[in-house]
């Protein structure tokens, strides 16, 4: 048997109140997904993530993404780091400077059973370093690191006259 209680938006049960549930479906998952997928450390283009698991994983797939879309529906273009381990941890590669990036994890249970994706961890990697022996102008710096920044005392000073 299976009892449904409304509960009111000032938390009180209430059983008087009708209402319809529709299309309930129940599943058994025999593959359970990661958790508490973190990003322990990160530079320009690495990071090292680890999580944690239920019992029956053997392995693992690492999906990151450079958008924040459903990795099985992910193009080509927009995973960056794509790595089966046996491990609960990992050092992608690879990946692109200054960039918010939304990593998953799966277990790989069998070979035909696979859990659904984990909830992303999203981090963004660091500014790539300069590179040795080239000297960049200031204007050349500020245009491609720093972002633009308005003036206010010239501003205001300029809108009131």
């Amino acid at each position: 048997m299976l009892v449904f209680y409304w509960v009111n938006a000032s938390g009180s049960e209430s059983k008087a109140r009708s209402g319809v549930i529709d299309n309930v479906s129940i599943h058994s998952y025999t593959c359970n997904s990661p958790y508490n997928v973190k990003v322990n450390d990160y530079l320009h283009n690495e990071a090292d993530l680890s999580w944690s698991t239920f019992a029956g994983s053997t392995q693992y797939e690492v999906r990151i993404l450079s958008e924040d879309v459903d990795p099985d529906e992910a193009t080509a273009e927009q995973i960056v780091f794509n790595k089966t381990v046996t491990s609960k941890s990992v050092k992608a590669t690879d990946l692109v400077p200054f960039t918010t990036h939304y990593a998953y994890v799966r277990a790989l249970c069998s070979a035909d059973d696979a859990s659904e994706w984990s909830n992303p961890a999203v981090f963004k990697t660091l500014l790539a370093p300069f590179p040795e022996g080239h000297v960049y102008s200031f204007e050349e710096v500020e245009e491609i690191y720093y972002p633009k920044f308005v003036d206010v005392a010239t501003t205001n000073a300029s809108s009131q006259n």
